[in-house]
């Protein structure tokens, strides 16, 4: 071999050991979450529900057994939140009251909520109290959150009261819940990973949908980790985890700090996307 040749074989093992060195793209196949079917988004947002009391023991039975239910799905839908609360207000005459903006302010306050659901009477039992037919129950929804145009949302539940009111609430919470819970869309999604046991087992949470287990890992590394654009691929993996978490404000102070390491075409792309998200919650 003459020195020339030699000198290339010695340059491509080198090139070929400095890109084993660096992390590499996984495109991973997730579910992400996107905004219910009504439009409101709960992710990471505390939800209160009020419903009247005093209308009679089948009527408060079937609002009891119609909140409980859809309590328990917002919950089960939205596990980074907190529980939903649950309060009631005594009915009378003038309860249409709580409904008016001021009264809404108020009772987010008293609640200490971020979304505010206000159950109303049906209207079907104002005359002759619970009767076993077809009903409409009004519902107005308070956004603190969502800006002076978009903070009140009316909607109508639309249910059947049967001869067990426990049990037709429990179905009634059951589909008005499909309306808020997140609907899923399946999309590729791309994660750094270094040929390396901790790194692999990062990514394999990932993909398992083990987002908390994951961003554990990248933490870990990320902690002994001196090598800025190791870091920044492991702040930007950060960064997606927590979007995936449901917590695209954190996943911004990541993807900014890998940015700052070292700005990647990945870390941009999520960045730009992050952008958009941030600005419509506003």
């Amino acid at each position: 071999m003459n020195m020339k040749t030699q000198f290339k074989s010695i340059l491509a093992a080198s090139t070929m050991l400095v890109v084993a060195c660096a992390p590499s793209i996984y495109g991973i196949q997730v579910e992400t979450r996107q905004p219910s079917a009504s439009g409101l988004d709960l992710t990471g947002k505390s939800v209160a529900v009020i419903y009247p009391e005093g209308l009679g023991e089948k009527e408060d039975a079937l609002n009891r057994s119609f909140v409980s239910s859809l309590g328990r799905q917002l919950d089960a839908s939205y596990p980074e939140s907190d529980s939903v609360a649950v309060f009631t207000l005594p009915y009378t005459e003038d309860y249409l009251k709580y409904s008016q903006p001021d009264s809404l302010v108020n009772l987010v306050l008293e609640t200490d909520c971020d979304i505010l659901f206000l159950i109303e009477r049906a209207p079907a039992f104002s005359v002759e109290g619970y009767k076993e037919s077809d009903f409409r129950l009004p519902l107005t929804v308070y956004d603190a959150l969502g800006g002076d145009s978009n903070a009140i949302r009316s909607f109508n539940v639309v249910g059947h009261a049967g001869p067990e009111p426990s049990k037709s609430g429990e179905l009634i919470g059951k589909r008005v819940s499909e309306s808020f819970v997140p609907q899923w869309k399946s999309e590729m999604v791309e994660l750094f990973c270094l040929d390396r046991e901790d790194w692999n087992q990062a990514l394999y949470d990932a993909a398992s949908c083990r987002w908390a287990t994951a961003i554990e890992g990248w933490t870990k590394i990320l902690s002994e980790e001196s090598d800025i654009l190791k870091r920044a691929c492991l702040e930007y993996n950060l960064g997606l985890g927590c979007l995936m978490m449901g917590r695209p404000d954190l996943a911004k102070e990541w993807v900014d700090l890998s940015l700052e390491e070292t700005p990647t075409d990945e870390a941009k792309a999520l960045s730009a996307k992050l952008k958009t998200i941030l600005k419509s919650r506003e």
